[in-house]
C-alpha cells in the first residue's frame, strides 16, 4: 500500500514541476524583445545562482534566436561581457558544427567539443506557445588513466569511440577528419594538424579542421608548427615541450621564435614506416602535460594505422580511375569524328580525375603561329576563351618555352614569369588563376598545345607529385588523340576546300550573270573560311574609282560598309591599296597594327579583327579586290591566303571575260549601227541619181 502510496505522490510531484515548467516557458515569450541582448537576464526556468552551476545553460528558439546564455556557456563558448549571442557566433565555436545545430532544432545527446573542451550536451524542448530548446553542457572529465578511471568510463568510452570513428570509413579525407575531431575530444588544443608522409617527394602535407567548424578536412600550404615539425622529424618517438620559450640543448634547431608556446607531437607510424604526425599546439606556454602525451598515445598507433589504410585505398581508387580515364580517352577518338565534340569528349573524360575549377587545352597552330584555347574549357566562359589566345614570335621567349617543351608549374600564374613570356599573364589576372600547371602536349617530336590545368577547389594547394605524374600520363594520350584528330581535319578541309573551288570554276565557267558569279562565289568563301564579312570592290576604269559591289555584300548591311563604299583613283591611298599595289593583305589585330592604312582600318567600324584582302588580276591588270573578314583576331593564316587567292583568280577571269562580252556585244552594235547607217546613205544616193 506505502509502494502505491510512493508512486501517485511521484506522479504529483512531476505534475507540479512540468505546470512550473509551461508557465516559466509563458513567462519568458512576454519578456521584451530586447531582453534576451543583455546577459545578466536570467531565464524564468533558470535558477538565480545557475553561473554556480557546472553546467553550461543555452535556451534557443527554434528558429535560432539565442534567448539565453549562463556565464559558464559565454566563457565555453568565447563571449566577452556584454556581447550579445549569436548562434552563428556558437556553432563555430563548436565541432562537429552539425551536432550543436541537430541539439538546438530536436531534442537528443551528443558528445563534442566547445572550444577545444569535451562536454557531453542535452537538448530538451520546452513546450509552450513559443516552443524552445534548452541545452545544457557538462564537461567530460577524463581519468589520469586507466587504472584511476574506475567507475567513470568517460576515458573508456572516448577511446571506445576513436577506435570507432577512425576505422568507420576508408576515405581518407573522413579519415583525417575522424583522427583530428576525436584527438580534439582527448586533448584540447589552439592548433591542431595532421600530416601526411608523401613518398613521392619525401614531405609531410598538413591537414587542419576547417575553421567554420563543419565536417571537412582543410589542405593547408603551410605548416603552423613550422621548426618544430622540423625537430619531431628528427626524432624517432614523440616530443613534448611544455614551453617552446625556454632552450633545449637537445633541440638546436629550435629558436624560440614560434607562435605555439605548448607543443606535443607524436609520429605515426605503421608496421615500421612512417606514415605521418599528429601534432598539437598552444599558443600559451606549459598547457600540454605528460597526462596529455599519454592519452596521445593510446591513439597514435590506430590513427597510423587507420591513416595507412586510407591512404593505400586513397592510391588504389585513384589508380582505377586513371585507368578508367585512360580507357576512355582511348575510346574519345573512335567515338567522335568531329573535332569539337572530341575537345568536349577530353574535357568531359579528364574532368572527374582532377579536383580542380579551372581545365582546358590550348592548342598550337603553327600557320598562324598562335596557341588558341579551344571550347568547352572547364571554368571559363565562351566569350572568354575566344579571346584566349597568344601570337608566339620568332626568336622570342615564348618561342624558346615552346620548343623546350617543358611542364610549367606555378603558385600563382598572374605574376609567373613564363605565363608573361608566353602572352598569358592579363587572361590570368583577369580569370584569377592561382595554382597552374601547363603540360606540354607532344605527339612523336611535335608540339600540339598545352594541357592546363587550374585552382583547386581547396585553395592555395600546390598539385603533388602523384598529380602531375597523372597529368602527364593523360596528356600523352591526349596528345596523340588530338594530333590523330588534326589529320582527320586537315584532310576533311583541304578537301572541302577542293570542292569549294571546284564550284566556283565551275559557276564562272556557267551561263550565270556575273552578278550571280561574285554573289554565290562569295558566299561559298565566307562559308568556308567561317567568315563573318565578304564583299569585292570592283575598279571601274572610266571613272575612275574603286567600288564596292552591292550585290555580293556578305555579313553586312550596306549602311555599315557605306564608308568603304568607293575610292577614287586619283586618291593617293590608293597605289597603297591592295588593288593599287596588286599584292594581298593578311591582318590578325587590326584594331592594334599600326601599319595598316586608315581605309583597311575602317574594317573596325563593322567589329573585324583579322581581314584577308587579295587583288583581282587578269594579265598583270587589276580589276579590283576581294575581302574576308573575321572578329576573331588571328584568325587567317597563310594557307587561307593561298586558297583566296587562287579562287580571286578564277572570278577575275570571270570578270574579264563579263567585260570582254559586253564590250563585243557593245562594238557589234556599233558596227551594225554604223553598216546601217552607211546602207541609208548609199540608198539616198542612189535614189538621187536615179532623179
Amino acid at each position: 500500500m506505502s509502494t502505491g502510496l510512493e508512486v501517485g505522490l511521484a506522479l504529483v510531484v512531476f505534475a507540479v514541476v512540468l505546470v512550473l515548467l509551461v508557465l516559466a516557458v509563458i513567462g519568458v515569450r512576454r519578456l521584451p524583445r530586447n531582453a534576451s541582448i543583455a546577459p545578466e537576464i536570467t531565464s524564468p526556468f533558470v535558477s538565480s545562482d545557475s553561473s554556480n552551476l557546472n553546467e553550461a545553460i543555452l535556451i534557443v528558439q527554434l528558429g535560432g534566436r539565442v534567448e539565453y546564455v549562463n556565464q559558464l556557456a559565454r566563457e565555453w563558448f568565447g563571449l566577452r561581457e556584454g556581447e550579445p549571442a549569436d548562434l552563428e557566433r556558437l556553432v563555430r565555436r563548436a565541432r562537429p558544427a552539425e551536432d550543436i545545430l541537430s541539439l538546438c532544432s530536436q531534442q537528443g545527446q551528443k558528445r563534442l567539443s566547445v572550444g577545444g573542451r569535451l562536454v557531453d550536451a542535452t537538448s530538451y524542448q520546452v513546450p509552450g506557445p513559443y516552443p524552445v530548446m534548452l541545452v545544457t553542457l557538462r564537461s567530460v572529465e577524463l581519468a589520469m588513466s586507466l587504472s584511476e578511471s574506475g567507475a567513470d568510463s568517460s576515458l573508456l568510452q572516448t577511446i571506445s569511440d576513436f577506435g570507432k570513428n577512425v576505422s568507420a570509413s576508408l576515405k581518407l579525407e573522413d579519415t583525417l577528419y575522424a583522427i583530428l575531431l576525436n584527438v580534439s575530444h582527448l586533448v584540447p588544443a589552439d592548433v591542431l594538424e595532421v600530416k601526411v608522409w608523401e613518398e613521392a617527394d619525401q614531405s609531410l602535407t598538413p591537414y587542419t579542421l576547417e575553421a567554420s567548424g563543419s565536417s571537412h578536412v582543410v589542405r593547408a600550404s603551410l605548416s603552423q608548427f613550422g621548426e618544430l615539425t622540423s625537430a619531431l622529424r628528427a626524432r624517432q618517438n614523440s616530443l613534448l615541450i611544455p614551453d617552446t620559450r625556454i632552450p633545449d640543448p637537445s633541440l638546436p634547431e629550435l629558436n624560440g621564435t614560434s607562435p605555439v608556446q605548448s607543443y606535443l607531437g607524436s609520429r605515426l607510424h605503421a608496421d615500421g614506416k612512417l606514415i605521418g604526425t599528429l601534432e598539437i599546439g598552444h599558443l600559451s606556454p606549459n598547457v600540454v602535460s605528460q597526462h596529455d602525451h599519454d592519452l596521445l598515445q593510446l591513439v597514435s598507433t590506430q590513427a597510423a594505422y587507420s591513416l595507412r589504410n586510407a591512404i593505400i585505398y586513397a592510391s588504389e581508387q585513384d589508380r582505377v580511375a586513371e585507368l578508367t580515364s585512360l580507357a576512355n580517352l582511348a575510346q574519345v577518338f573512335s567515338a567522335s569524328q568531329d573535332y569539337t565534340n572530341l575537345i568536349s569528349r577530353l574535357v568531359e573524360t579528364l574532368a572527374p580525375l582532377f579536383p580542380v575549377e579551372i581545365l582546358g587545352f590550348l592548342l598550337y597552330d603553327e600557320n598562324k603561329r598562335t596557341l588558341e584555347g579551344q571550347i568547352p574549357f572547364q571554368g571559363l566562359p565562351e566569350h572568354i576563351v575566344e579571346i584566349y589566345r597568344t601570337t608566339i614570335q620568332p626568336e622570342s621567349a615564348a618561342e624558346k618555352l615552346l620548343s623546350e617543351r617543358k611542364l610549367i608549374a606555378t603558385r600563382n600564374a598572374a605574376e609567373d614569369q613564363a605565363w608573361r613570356d608566353l602572352g598569358l599573364q592579363n587572361l590570368s589576372q583577369a580569370a584569377s588563376l592561382r595554382e597552374s600547371v601547363l603540360v606540354p602536349l607532344l605527339a612523336g617530336e611535335r608540339f600540339v598545345g598545352y594541357l592546363q590545368l587550374s585552382n583547386h577547389h581547396q585553395p592555395t594547394v600546390e598539385f603533388s607529385a602523384a598529380e602531375l605524374r597523372l597529368i602527364k600520363t593523360v596528356a600523352d594520350q591526349a596528345a596523340g588523340i588530338i594530333e590523330s584528330s588534326f589529320v582527320v581535319e586537315r584532310t576533311r578541309q583541304r578537301a572541302l576546300r577542293s570542292d569549294a573551288l571546284r564550284r566556283i570554276a565551275s559557276l564562272a565557267a556557267s551561263t550565270a550573270t556575273l552578278d550571280e558569279v561574285l554573289r554565290f562565289s562569295l558566299q561559298e568563301l565566307a562559308n568556308l573560311f567561317q567568315s563573318n564579312i565578304a564583299a569585292i570592290f570592283l575598279l571601274d576604269e572610266q571613272v575612275g574609282e574603286l567600288h564596292l559591289h552591292r550585290d555580293s555584300l556578305f555579313g553586312a548591311s550596306d549602311e555599315a560598309v557605306e564608308v568603304l563604299a568607293r575610292l577614287h583613283v586619283d586618291n593617293p591611298q590608293y597605289h597603297s591599296t591592295v588593288s593599287g599595289s596588286q599584292k594581298p593583305f593578311l591582318v590578325g589585330h587590326l584594331s592594334s597594327d599600326r601599319r595598316i592604312l586608315p581605309v583597311y582600318r575602317l574594317l573596325v567600324n563593322v567589329e573585324v579583327e583579322s581581314a584577308i584582302v587579295v587583288p583581282l588580276i587578269v594579265h598583270d591588270r587589276s580589276l579590283g579586290e576581294l575581302m574576308l573578314g573575321s572578329r576573331k583576331t588571328e584568325f587567317f593564316n597563310n594557307y587561307d591566303l593561298q586558297v583566296i587567292l587562287t579562287a580571286a583568280g578564277q572570278l577575275a577571269s570571270a570578270i574579264e571575260d563579263a567585260r570582254r562580252s559586253t564590250q563585243t556585244d557593245e562594238n557589234l552594235r556599233r558596227r551594225v549601227e554604223q553598216l546601217t547607217s552607211i546602207a541609208r546613205v548609199s540608198r539616198e544616193l542612189n535614189s538621187m541619181v536615179d532623179l
